[in-house]
């Protein structure tokens, strides 16, 4: 009789170890799941953050073009651009800091000329503006976005092509 509820014991503690390594092993397929879902939460947030920015940024009139007092859209005033890095920005630092975060802007334009010989486009661009810059010195990564836009030199009355560069720094 003894040795008979033995092998009962000795039987149900296998199956409980058993049991308790099948929920171990299904509580670690549930949290792997759960991780990659987070994975993605984040990055979709990290997107809709950069498309905030981004947003913040076509829409500040600082630097739009405006004719008339009528704003032309994804239209950005080169002269405007120039006044708002050396005055508007270095003055109300605080309130752009909590308007883009951890943030650099920089501007690239491009000028197109036409040679008559042959027709091509020649593409030159110059170093670019920073505009913002408000970059983390400990970040884990970059996230990149360009824009491309038109710019107005309000001096010359002339149009050229450029590329607003947001790195938001996570």
């Amino acid at each position: 009789m003894k040795k008979k509820s033995q092998i009962q014991m000795m039987q149900t503690i296998i199956i409980l170890v058993i049991f308790f390594f099948l929920i171990a092993i299904g509580l670690i397929f549930y949290f792997s799941y759960q991780k990659s879902g987070l994975k993605d939460k984040s990055r979709i947030y990290q997107n809709i953050e950069m498309i905030k920015k981004s947003q913040i940024l076509s829409f500040l009139p600082e630097i739009q073009c405006s004719f008339g007092n009528i704003i032309s859209s994804d239209c950005y005033d080169i002269q405007k651009i120039h006044a708002f890095t050396s005055t508007v920005y270095p003055d109300n630092k605080y309130y752009y800091d909590s308007l883009f975060g951890n943030v650099r802007i920089s501007i690239l334009k491009y000028e197109t000329k036409i040679h008559n010989w042959n027709q091509s486009l020649i593409w030159k661009g110059d170093s670019g503006l920073t505009l913002y810059d408000n970059s983390k010195p400990d970040y884990s990564g970059i996230r990149n976005l360009e824009i491309p836009v038109n710019l107005f030199d309000s001096a010359l009355n002339k149009y050229y092509f450029g590329i607003i560069k947001l790195e938001i720094y996570q």
